[in-house]
């Protein structure tokens, strides 16, 4: 399902104040969540990179996060809400994406930038270019500290940097957009 929002984020070209995500989200101001669970976002992922010729990721363990690869070795983590203080609507969504970015051999160095594209691709459609060169993903002239960068595109925001044991990851979670009723162009998060 497509969703448009009426934003001005990093994705804004100046020509249209319109940017389409691929998946609505929901929320409050504590937690928020994509309108597609975790299954059915890796399916989506893997009937793009099939297309490619990737083999298809599997659930490699199910429980808070759920772990998928395609070689035995996590690959990509999709998160939802679990808690039971969390609003039951959230239950069993998509609340974040985490990709493993350490080039385990030429394949993994191979697939990183294929996975990188689909993932902004299905969140995105037709910003993928502009979200890897504001993150200076795969920019082997980058000389800054290997922090972490933001960018928002409509509903996303995306994130490179390193993980908690210091391994790159490229991740994105949703933020709730609404419109703020007393002026059309303004919005609240």
């Amino acid at each position: 399902m497509l969703a448009a929002f009426v934003v001005l984020s990093s994705c804004h070209t100046g020509k249209e104040d319109v940017v389409v995500n691929g998946y609505q989200t929901n929320g409050n101001r504590e937690i928020q969540w994509f309108e597609v669970s975790p299954g059915e976002f890796v399916n989506q992922l893997n009937e793009k990179m099939k297309e490619k010729g990737y083999p298809a990721l599997e659930l490699l363990k199910d429980d808070y996060y759920m772990y998928y690869s395609n070689d035995d070795r996590w690959y990509l983590k999709a998160e939802s809400h679990t808690d039971e203080s969390d609003p039951e609507k959230s239950k069993g969504k998509l609340s974040r994406i985490r990709l493993n970015l350490f080039a385990i051999g030429k394949n993994r160095e191979e697939m990183n930038p294929e996975y990188v594209r689909a993932i902004i691709d299905l969140f995105s459609p037709g910003k993928a270019d502009q979200v890897i060169k504001e993150l200076h993903i795969f920019d082997k002239n980058w000389k800054g500290p290997l922090s972490t960068r933001k960018t928002s595109c409509g509903n996303a925001v995306y994130y490179y940097g390193p993980s908690a044991v210091d391994i790159p990851e490229f991740g994105v979670y949703p933020v709730k957009i609404e419109k703020n009723e007393k002026n059309d162009k303004s919005l609240s998060i």
